[in-house]
């Protein structure tokens, strides 16, 4: 995922309270990889329970 996604992901994440399975369906990744961008980033302070 390029970092422009990423952030993408992140902010429909945190203000829309779209699910990381449907995040990682959006961008055709698995949700793993799509949770270890975010934290990678810095900007996903925790696990969201995966």
């Amino acid at each position: 995922m390029t970092p422009d996604q990423i952030l993408e992901a992140t902010d429909a994440f945190m203000r829309d309270k779209v699910s990381i399975e449907e995040l990682a369906e959006r961008y055709k990744v698995h949700p793993r990889t799509l949770v270890r961008g975010m934290k990678q980033g810095v900007l996903l302070p925790g696990d969201p329970g995966l």
